[in-house]
Formats: C-alpha cells, sequence, structure tokens
C-alpha cells in the first residue's frame, strides 16, 4: 500500500513535467492520490483505478464554498488512463482530453465562488443594519434564505432575505399593537411598492 502510494506520487510527479505551468504537490505518505496544481488553484487529482489497477482516474478539483462543490455544472470531467503509458503519454491525455472542459468548469465554479462571496457581504451588510433598526432580531440562516426572528412579550415575527442584492425583504409579524400596526401602514401608505 504504502509502495504503491510512493510510486502514484513519482508519476504524479514526473506528468507535472509535461504540462507547462503544472507543479506536483506533494502528498502525505501512504495517501492514495497525488496532485497536480497550478498557482490559480486549479488541481488535477490523480489515483490509482479501484477496481482497476491498470487503469489512472483523473481528474479535476473543483472550488469549494461553504462545504459544497461549485460548480454545480453537470458533471466533473474525468478521464481513465492506462497506467503503462509514459508519464509523457499520460500528460498530452489530460492536456487532450481532460484540461480544455475542466479549466473551463473550473473557471465558472471560481465566478460562482465569487458571487456567492459577495451576496454573503450584502446579506452580512443587510443584518447588521436590520438589527440596529430591531436588536431583537436573532438570525437564522437555513440554505439561501436568511431569517431574522424577534420574539417579545408584545410581538414575534421574522424578517426572511431571500435575495439581498433585489434590496426587498419579506416581513412577518404577528401581535402587533394596533397603534404600532397603524404607523406600520402609514410609512407603507406613504411609498409605493414595487409590483411583485
Amino acid at each position: 500500500m504504502a509502495e504503491e502510494s510512493e510510486q502514484l506520487q513519482e508519476l504524479a510527479r514526473r506528468i507535472s513535467e509535461y504540462l507547462k505551468g503544472w507543479t506536483y504537490q506533494p502528498c502525505i505518505k501512504g495517501v492514495r492520490v497525488a496532485k497536480i496544481s497550478v498557482p490559480d488553484g486549479a488541481t488535477i487529482i490523480v489515483s490509482i483505478g479501484w477496481r482497476d489497477k491498470t487503469k489512472l482516474d483523473i481528474s479535476g478539483k473543483y472550488p469549494v464554498y461553504k462545504g459544497s462543490v461549485y460548480p454545480m455544472l453537470g458533471s466533473n470531467h474525468r478521464i481513465r488512463v492506462s497506467i503503462s503509458k509514459s508519464p509523457e503519454q499520460i500528460a498530452k491525455d489530460i492536456s487532450r482530453r481532460l484540461l480544455p472542459q475542466y479549466l473551463e468548469q473550473y473557471q465558472k465554479g471560481i465566478e460562482i465562488v465569487r458571487v456567492c462571496q459577495e451576496r454573503d457581504e450584502n446579506t452580512s451588510s443587510l443584518l447588521y443594519e436590520l438589527q440596529t433598526l430591531l436588536p431583537t432580531l436573532e438570525i437564522s440562516n437555513t440554505g439561501d434564505t436568511v431569517y431574522l426572528k424577534t420574539y417579545t412579550d408584545t410581538y414575534m415575527g421574522e424578517v426572511l432575505i431571500n435575495d439581498p442584492d433585489k434590496e426587498t425583504v419579506d416581513i412577518k409579524m404577528n401581535r402587533i399593537p394596533l397603534e404600532t400596526a397603524k404607523g406600520i401602514l402609514r410609512v407603507l401608505g406613504g411609498h409605493r411598492l414595487g409590483p411583485y
């Protein structure tokens, strides 16, 4: 097992010599995968076939955001190559059969992560602003929707942020004192509400 791992690491190192701009990344001893990457983070994973030890499984690693792999744009690109090929031949197979599709998907994934991080920043800014207005709001994040919940002796409710980029929120309130409700309705009545 350890010998197989060492052979795989050496093979990956030699393959990387034929992939311009790509560098072998040393792995922990005994690991059954090898990594070859470029400075922007794109990474090729090389492993010996699980069932067929005469083949190498080669795939690209995609950007990760909050534990999820992006992009979710169809299947991950992978190829199988005979382990008996030379490192130069394997590098040519990677360049021809894997890299064009993988690098395109990788760049799309980078953009998706950037958009998600920007959205998180917008959400955080909006959350801070709303909590400043009503300090009893508590954050509950479930997927793409952020809930701010509040419970007091007088009222309870939620503010739902579905898309902070649209600068809209949903407000659901219960047990609002009548005079407070009238004040809210006066404010709403003085503003033209957009279409749904």
